[in-house]
This record gives C-alpha cells, structure tokens and sequence, in this order.
C-alpha cells in the first residue's frame, strides 16, 4: 500500500510573520518532534523557521533581550518545500531531490489545498521511501515466484494432457486393433456362417468392453492421478473370459500368421466378481504385445484361479516365442515409453503398454511381472486378487415379459445423429412400437401438439437446445403429452447430469452406447412404471 503526505505529517499550529523569536523557540521547545513551524500571512504560507537555524541565531546572539524580541522573518526560510497532503511519499521524495538541501532541512510543508495542514521531517521521508522501494521489490520478488509457479503448474498440466491422451489413444487402440480384423474378415465376404457370427459376437462384446475402457480413462483424466478410476464389480466365469479372449483376438492372430492358444484350469468354482473392465485392459496389453513379437510363433494365454476360499488370485500367463528380454532390459520394461532394445526396430510402438498393464494391475491391487518363456520368448504373468462369487452376485435372469400385460403402442423418438436414430428406430420397431421421428425441440413439439405418445425418447443435446428444454415446454404446454414419461439419452455418465436430467422431470436417464435389447427392457420398465404411479403423481 502506497504511504501518501498526510501518514506522515505532523500537525502544528502555524505562525505569522510577526511572531516574537521567543515565542517560536519556545513552541519548539514544547514539541521537540517538530523540525520548525510554518509562517502563514493572509492565509498563504510564506516561509518556515526551522529549530536548527532559530537556536543559532539565539546562540550567537548571546540571549540578548533585543534580539529575542525580534521577530520570526529574522530566521525565516521564504521558500519552503511546500507537498500535499495527498500526495504519495514517493513522488514527494522524488521531487525532494531535486532541491537545494538547505531547503529540506529547514521541513517540509505539508498543505492541503492553501491551508497548511503540519511540517514533514525530511528524515521520515526518506524513511517512508525506503520503506515503500523494499515492499515493491518484495512485491516484485513474489510476482516474479508466483509467475515462475504459475508456469510450472502449466507446464504439469500441459504434460498431464499429453500423458492422458497418449494412454487414451493407446488403451482405444489396442482393443480396435482386434475389432478391426474381425470386420476386415466380415468385409471379404469369405467367411463361413460360424465364423462371421462369432465374429460379430466378438465386434459386439470389444464395443461393450471398449465403452467400459472409456469410463474408466475418463476418470483418470488429466489432474486426477496417473492410475486409471477404479470400475464397478463384475461377475466373471474362468471359461468364458478364456473364450471372450480367444473370440477378441482369433482374426488379428490369423492375419499376423501366428497361432493363438488359450486355456482356462478351474472347472469348480469359477465364478469370480472383479473390476472386469480393468482386467481386459491388462489383458489386451499383454496379447496385443505378444502378437507384436511373436513373429511367426504361438502366443499361449493361460488362465487359472488359485488359492482357498478366502485370498483367491486370478492369475494369467501370456507367452510368445519371439526374441524375448534381454536381461539387462527386464528391470526397466513397464518404465514409461521404454522400449525393448531387441526388437524397437522392427515392432515399433510408443513404449506405453507395458507401462499401462503395470499401472492397471497394481490398480486392480495386483501385480504384473516379466520373465522367459520356455523354449525361448518372454511370458508375461499377472496376479490380481479376486472375490469368489455368490448369489448376490450372479446376475438374475430377466423374467420373460408378458406382453398382454402391455400394449405396445406409439412412441416419440427425437435424436439428430442419423445413424442412432436409424438403429433406435429400427429396434424399438422390431420390438412392435410404431414410431416417429423428430431431430430437433421444434419438430418434437409439433408432433407431441396433436398425438399422445405411449413414451417419448429424446437426446439431450439438440441442434436448437436441450433435452430439459423439451421436457419443459412439453410441461407447459400441456396438451396430449403433458405428462407423457420421457427416456433421456446421453453419453454422459457423470453425476451432476443424471442429477440435471432429475431435476427436469426425466423419468429415466439412459447411458449410450445403448444395445437394442437394453433399450427395450429400459423403455418398458418405464412406462410400467409410470403407468402404475396414480395420476396425481404422474401429473407431478
């Protein structure tokens, strides 16, 4: 904060020309703060008589009565350094320096406007100066610490995003690496009946697990920490994920000429619940590494349960007979973006799957280890612990709907992404609705103005507004659709939108990607449920 005139002026009485210089020295004796007093005529100040050159004067002049009665313009200094009250002490000292000295040393005459408010001492200037050049240069320290903290932080945030986005395209890619020689196989048009379903089967169930993958990188985003967000509990037989993983990676062994092999111990017990997303996503690493070196050879997935009843592991064991791991390599293999000298030159990569299974694993609160395959190679081998699955955990089968106990009738599909809206459709019209379509709030509301609709399904983010825009109007509106149940879509999970979507009177919020059959099931349950509300609630 700047020090201005009036912090440091002191106040004083001013005194005229004709003031005896006895009266002045006595005055001055009273304050012995002041460096002098002020003269003012007619009310301008005039000149100033310092104690310095008042008490010479009286020295020399041996006290004499004379010369004590003579008055103050004897001493009297007619041209005072004259400052304002408002003024900042700095820019008063500036000016100061520029003067005679004889001038400060007499004060400083501090005025506000013509009136003379106190004397300055030029000492308490200086002082004031020093006082504001040191808190400008700490200011100026800490502006300069702040900033270089401030770009330190950008520059984390700056390589957080880097990170982040180079394990999102890599832990995308290496499941679509899969999921692309499946389609490239369905493309041909040279595969067998079985083979193009079990194709389709394994496109199906990689576009599940990649939308599981999705979930969880987005929860470890930039600024959320290194490891991946943790994902739900998932009930998981031994068998089948040995054949989801056969089924995933089968076409893009084929292409790279290397024979997949995997195989599953564990015929008792082997139901187990586990983040399964999270599981996937090591294990995809580890095969789609093994494929990159194999060259030529078998890749061996091997998985099995060990343990008792309590302190189960899942434990699985990728191996390939390519070059395999230096030994000098092996300690530094999951460091970020290290790759294995033997083979960079040939299987290229960014070094960064390794490090994300390690990173994974030890999420799933597990570990992840390097050694040599038997006749050559490297075997990679995870451990991760596991829970044995009980009822509660098994998911329960969904009865079989009656369908007399609802009669299909019309529904209202708004959505302005044309190929979702083909599918919906398509769907929900195989299921036995008839439906209309609208890509926008406008369309919508023109049709909901003269049809009731069974249900509405509507998007949340439309060319001309939101989703809560719709249901809103639609309220307000009244009409045939007042109080129609409305299914919100959106590929947002996060909770402050299932909250909006609340908020707004949706009467269920559904998470795309979506299949067809969960779509269904989710649509009936609604109407079912709205149906049974009495109307006062469903007027709500």
């Amino acid at each position: 904060m700047s020090i201005r005139i009036e912090d440091l002026a002191r106040p004083v009485e001013p005194i005229d020309p004709e003031t005896p210089l006895d009266d002045a020295a006595h005055r001055l004796s009273t304050r012995p703060e002041l460096p002098g007093l002020p003269v003012v005529f007619d009310g301008l100040v005039v000149g100033i008589v310092s104690r310095e050159a008042l008490l010479d004067l009286l020295a020399r002049g041996n006290d004499s009565a004379g010369l004590r009665s003579a008055n103050v313009t004897r001493v009297m200094h007619r041209d005072p350094f004259l400052v304002g009250m408002n003024e900042r002490a700095v820019v008063a000292a500036r000016r100061a320096s520029q003067v005679a000295p004889d001038r400060l040393r007499a004060g400083i005459v501090a005025a506000r406007g013509q009136a003379c408010c106190g004397v300055v001492e030029s000492g308490d200037l200086i002082r004031a100066l020093s006082s504001e050049n040191t808190a400008v240069t700490r200011t100026r320290a800490l502006d300069r610490s702040q900033a270089g903290d401030l770009q330190e932080r950008i520059r984390r945030m700056e390589t957080e995003r880097r990170d982040w986005l180079d394990m999102l395209g890599h832990e995308l890619r290496t499941p679509l690496n899969a999921l692309l020689g499946h389609a490239e196989r369905l493309q041909t048009g040279e595969a067998s009946e079985a083979e193009a379903r079990s194709s389709a089967k394994a496109i199906l169930g990689g576009c599940v697990a990649l939308d599981s993958i999705l979930t969880r990188l987005i929860g470890a985003g930039p600024g959320r920490g290194r490891r991946c967000a943790p994902g739900h509990g998932e009930t998981l037989r031994l068998k089948t994920l040995a054949m989801d993983i056969q089924s995933l990676w089968a076409a893009r062994a084929e292409e790279a000429g290397v024979r997949l092999k995997v195989t599953a111990n564990g015929a008792r017990h082997t139901d187990f619940t586990i983040d399964a997303a999270g599981l996937r996503q090591v294990v995809n690493n580890l095969v789609s590494n093994a494929l990159k070196y194999a060259g030529g050879t078998a890749v061996c997935i091997h998985l099995e349960l060990a343990g008792g009843a309590s302190g189960r592991d899942l434990r699985v064991a990728v191996s390939d007979g390519g070059p395999g791991i230096a030994d000098a390599d092996k300690p530094r293999i999951f460091e970020r973006q290290y790759r294995n000298r033997g083979a960079c030159d040939t299987a290229g990569g960014q070094g960064l799957g390794l490090y994300l299974a390690r990173e994974t694993a030890r999420a799933l609160g597990g570990e992840l280890t390097v050694g040599d395959a038997e006749g050559g190679g490297a075997v990679f081998r995870l451990r991760v612990p596991v829970r044995q699955a009980d009822d509660t955990d098994r998911p329960r089968a969904m009865p079989a709907l009656r369908r007399e106990s609802l009669e299909l009738g019309e529904l209202l599909l708004v959505e302005d992404h044309a190929p979702s809206l083909a599918l919906a459709r398509s769907t929900l019209e195989a299921a036995g609705w008839q439906v209309d379509i609208a890509f926008n709030i406008a369309q919508a509301m023109r049709r909901a103005a003269h049809k009731p609709y069974q249900a509405i399904i509507c998007d949340i983010h439309l060319p001309d507004g939101e989703g809560e825009e719709l249901i809103a109007a639609l309220r307000e509106a009244g009409g045939p659709n007042g109080h129609t149940p409305v299914m919100a879509l959106s590929a947002d999970t996060s909770e402050r939108r299932a909250e909006a979507c609340r908020r707004a009177g949706f009467r269920l919020l559904a998470h795309k990607p979506l299949q067809g059959r969960q779509l269904v099931a989710l649509l009936i349950d609604m109407i079912l449920a709205a149906g049974q509300e009495p109307p006062a609630q469903r007027a709500g």
